[in-house]
């Protein structure tokens, strides 16, 4: 806990004189993303704060949102979004908050399908896609579920089929 206490004030610091340089700002969300991740990241071993934890994905939001509609937006703004909102759909379905944990997951989604568009041979992108797509269909109201977990399985059988003609397999 104190690690992560002198991390927030470092990073704070790093904030104040951030203003106007991208590269800074995304190492900053980047940086408050994976504090979040050791407050309370459902998947991975953490401290258990998950409030805690909603704050820092909520100030790693903050910081990359505003520009997120530039269309010269760096790939890797889209990418850290990717990461910061499937984070926070993870940790606001933990903590009971449903509906907004799907419009964190439908975020995700979105900024994954944007990745996808901007660079659609890159095969990192798709994986990104599927993972959000996976998302989505965990955090899925019931009705919605089987709708959503045949995407998934859309999407991961256009995946494997890539990375079957890649390697040169033929799938049958």
């Amino acid at each position: 806990k104190t690690i992560v206490a002198e991390a927030l004030k470092y990073l704070e610091r790093l904030r104040a004189e951030s203003t106007g340089d991208p590269t800074l700002t995304l190492e900053l969300a980047t940086g408050y993303r994976r504090i979040a991740e050791v407050l309370g990241d459902p998947g991975e071993r953490n401290l258990g704060d998950r409030d805690g934890a909603l704050r820092q994905v909520t100030t790693a939001r903050a910081l990359l949102e505003p520009e997120i509609d530039r269309p010269d937006v760096p790939v890797e703004w889209l990418r850290e979004l990717v990461e910061i909102y499937l984070l926070e759909q993870g940790l606001l379905d933990d903590v009971g908050r449903t509906n907004e944990s799907r419009r964190s997951a439908a975020q995700a989604r979105s900024m994954a399908n944007r990745l996808a568009a901007r660079e659609p041979g890159n095969p990192r992108w798709r994986e990104t896609v599927a993972a959000a797509e996976f998302t989505v269909a965990l955090a899925a109201s019931t009705p919605d579920k089987i709708p959503a977990w045949q995407r998934v399985r859309e999407v991961y059988d256009a995946l494997l089929a890539g990375q079957a003609v890649r390697r040169g397999f033929t799938l049958v």
